[in-house]
C-alpha cells in the first residue's frame, strides 16, 4: 500500500496557484491513502481540497 504523510500543511500560507500546484504533485504520487497531521485553523477546508484531488481515504491526527 502507498501511503502518503503530511503534516504541518499550512495551505494557508499559499496562493491559490500554489496550492492547486501541490495537489497536482500529491495526486501524482498516487497515493492509496493519506495520513494528515494538522492542528491548521481552516483544516475542514484543506481536507476537502485533499481530498477532491486524491479521492483516496484521509487518516487526521489533530489537537484541535
Amino acid at each position: 500500500m502507498k501511503l502518503l504523510w503530511l503534516t504541518d500543511i499550512h495551505f494557508d500560507f499559499l496562493s491559490p496557484r500554489q496550492r492547486a500546484a501541490f495537489l497536482v504533485r500529491l495526486a501524482e504520487q498516487a497515493p492509496q491513502a493519506v495520513l494528515l497531521g494538522s492542528t491548521a485553523p481552516r483544516l475542514a477546508e484543506d481536507l476537502k481540497s485533499i481530498g477532491d484531488a486524491l479521492k483516496v481515504p484521509i487518516y487526521l491526527r489533530s489537537r484541535i
